[in-house]
């Protein structure tokens, strides 16, 4: 099975230039018969930031041919924040959008009709790295960075979320606390390099290079759920989310891109405990970009996985909730409306019965 790489650029209309690449895999046979039952189609999927490891079960799916299997094609939409992505799944140019779950829960306050199908991993996508210079004297202290300078790609984010949870948990007033929203994730590495900022919420793959290089250090790996509960309690991290109007029209595609995760998400937790084996399991063009820092981003991101089969709880629901009420980034007394509203199980059930899978235990899965 072979994938193709395609560049290009758009100028879009939702906050500006936008660029955009997609990953499609060639089709199956006509012999091929997708356990989901799918007709086949195109899945325009929006992503903030490109390809990092927290889309490991999709970007194994790609590169194993698993969702070629159920006759669905996924083509990659960047953008520069998470939020961006849900506006261009609410506008219509995404069939589907990874979303924080603050977004979600954003999203079912409102009752736009954003449906969440798949919960790939525990915890965020983030990292909260600081200069390599202050490590000798801050170290992981976050009351040290008192007088430090704060950055994240925008406010009202997750990330931006995060960082304030962690600076008032730690004694620290967050509205006197010297702020940047830096815009976009290789404006973040570019700020840190240059010294402009001293503590930064980051994705993984700015992270990794950040570390990698020399510039920054680990504080707190917020994709570990043991280190971050104390924090802001049990997190979903993110959901692969479409809407109700798309799930009307195409009920079968939306079913073989979950069987496609689902399946990728079983591999993955087979090989979890080994980053090379992982890595040859992507397209040689995601492994091109991986490789230089794939070792130091697995480490960061395997422990979210474990234990992960891809459904979206009550209880992850309430947790979640409890934390952005408390943080500022909803309303005290926010609720919600039922959990059958804005999130759809039964596909990922369905992938687990048609695939002949059993669902994995958090701590069955290998170690990283």
């Amino acid at each position: 099975m072979t994938f193709r790489l395609i560049w290009r650029a758009l100028a879009a209309t939702l906050g500006g230039t936008v660029a955009v690449y997609g990953v499609a895999a060639c089709g199956t046979s006509s012999g091929d018969q997708p356990s989901s039952g799918s007709s086949g189609g195109t899945i325009r999927w929006a992503a903030a930031g490109g390809y990092n490891s927290s889309y490991a079960p999709l970007l194994v799916a790609q590169g194993q041919g698993l969702f070629s299997k159920q006759n669905v094609q996924v083509e990659l939409n960047t953008f520069a924040t998470g939020s961006s992505a849900l506006a261009a799944l609410i506008g219509g140019s995404a069939d589907v959008a990874s979303i924080s779950g603050l977004d979600m829960l954003r999203s079912a306050q409102k009752q736009n009709g954003v449906v969440a199908v798949y919960t790939p991993f525990d915890s965020a996508a983030s990292s909260i790295i600081a200069r390599k210079e202050l490590q000798a004297t801050y170290g992981t202290d976050i009351a040290k960075f008192k007088d430090a300078k704060w950055g994240y790609a925008a406010e009202g984010t997750s990330s931006t979320y995060y960082l304030k949870t962690l600076a008032e948990k730690s004694g620290l007033n967050w509205d006197r606390l010297g702020r940047n929203a830096l815009g976009t994730q290789s404006a973040i590495l570019a700020s840190l390099t240059a010294g402009k900022v001293d503590i930064v919420s980051t994705d993984l793959t700015t992270a990794s290079k950040a570390i990698q290089q020399g510039v920054g250090y680990l504080v707190l790996n917020t994709n570990d759920p043991d280190a971050t509960t104390p924090y802001w309690g049990k997190q979903f991290g993110s959901v692969f989310a479409t809407t109700k109007s798309f799930l009307q029209k195409r009920p079968d595609l939306i079913q073989g891109f979950v069987a496609g995760l689902v399946d990728g998400q079983h591999m993955l937790q087979q090989n979890i405990g080994d980053a090379s084996r992982m890595l040859a399991l992507f397209t040689p063009e995601v492994q091109t970009e991986f490789k230089a820092t794939w070792d130091q981003q697995w480490k960061l991101t395997a422990p979210a996985f474990d234990g992960v089969d891809g459904t979206l709880t009550d209880e992850m629901l309430t947790s979640e909730l409890a934390w952005a009420t408390s943080c500022g980034a909803l309303p005290p007394g926010t609720t919600l409306p039922p959990s059958s509203e804005f999130a759809d199980n039964s596909f990922v059930e369905r992938a687990f019965s048609t695939l002949g899978y059993a669902k994995p235990t958090p701590g069955a899965t290998p170690s990283a």
